[in-house]
């Protein structure tokens, strides 16, 4: 139980309240969840994310979570817990990892990076919904689009600057090995084989100018 001043209390079995679970002295809490596994956790202001494993009777700090403006908690189906900030988006905690994901989602509309995110929950299909405070309401759907957005907006996430350099490497492979098959053809005489590998070396030169005009408007969107 979290008190308006932010304690905690515990009830045991046999009726007897605690008043100062361990782990919790000096905590601003702002919410109390328990997981399926019986783990209790609770987010606090600035403070972080704690946790207490059901064979314990203390809180532990979660890594990584010290600093974060918390508002609220959600624990999915998934068992992995979804961290409301106050100004600092979404965060995403896997227990089994112990990974933190900072703000995984996208909205092409606003900077969900920047929001004051006020409540958090699954639905029966398993997409996540989100308000935010003056923002309305996201909703990240389970099964991802067919399309989606790529650029500098994902950070380390971005594969675009990656998949160019990959490109461009088979090309200049591609230009160098027909340059020297070319070469051959046209020592031996064979002018015709010369004339559809000119025709092969120009289609793919329209593919790569296709790929980086298609690269450049994700970067857009």
């Amino acid at each position: 139980m979290v008190c308006s001043d932010g304690d905690v209390l515990r009830q045991e079995t046999s009726g007897k309240v605690t008043i100062h679970v361990p782990g919790t002295a000096g905590l601003q809490i702002r919410e109390i969840a328990e997981d399926r596994q019986g783990n209790i956790y609770v987010a606090t202001l600035r403070q972080g994310l704690f946790v207490m494993a059901p064979q314990t009777d203390r809180f532990t700090h979660v890594a990584g979570t010290a600093g974060l403006a918390i508002n609220n908690i959600y624990i999915a189906r998934n068992d992995n817990i979804y961290i409301g900030c106050n100004g600092e988006g979404l965060y995403v905690y896997e227990p089994a990892t112990g990974k933190l994901t900072n703000n995984p989602f996208f909205c092409n509309r606003i900077n969900l990076s920047k929001t004051k995110v006020t409540s958090i929950i699954e639905d029966a299909e398993g997409n996540i919904w989100m308000s935010m405070l003056q923002k309305g309401v996201f909703m990240h759907p389970t099964r991802p689009y067919e399309f989606g957005y790529m650029g500098f907006r994902l950070g380390s996430r971005n594969m675009i600057g990656e998949m160019a350099t990959i490109v461009q490497d088979m090309m200049q492979k591609v230009t160098v090995e027909m340059a020297i098959v070319k070469k051959a053809m046209i020592e031996r005489g064979l002018i015709e084989t010369d004339l559809i590998l000119k025709d092969i070396h120009e289609m793919a030169l329209m593919y790569m100018d296709l790929i980086e005009m298609v690269m450049i408007k994700m970067v857009l969107i």
